[in-house]
């Protein structure tokens, strides 16, 4: 029963985030970007954060790249509100989004 619940979870977050961010790439409307962009970056921070709470405590290296994941996340938003650099701003969430996914349930 709890892999099921894992495996409902695991393709949930896999499609919000690939599909999310393809269509942050393709969408033309500032408005849906906005949106989507801020609940990619909240999706990629909760992800790491989960990662980071649930990698064991001996692999320091695995948590030190979620956390690292999830300043990616905090520098978009920075470098999209403060400095007004969308196409780093959007790099930095892919990465914020990508590296959580794949640590937490390939790596």
């Amino acid at each position: 029963m709890a892999l099921g619940v894992l495996a409902i979870y695991f393709y949930t977050v896999v499609i919000l985030g690939f599909g999310g961010l393809v269509l942050l790439y393709f969408v033309k409307n500032e408005k849906v970007k906005n949106i989507l962009f801020y609940f990619l970056t909240a999706l990629g921070l909760f992800m790491s954060f989960q990662g980071f709470i649930s990698v064991p405590t001996n692999d320091i290296i695995g948590k030190v790249i979620l956390a690292i994941a999830g300043l990616f996340g905090l520098a978009g938003i920075v470098l999209k509100v403060k400095l007004k650099k969308y196409n780093i701003a959007y790099i930095f969430l892919a990465i914020c989004v990508i590296v959580p996914i794949l640590k937490i349930f390939i790596i």
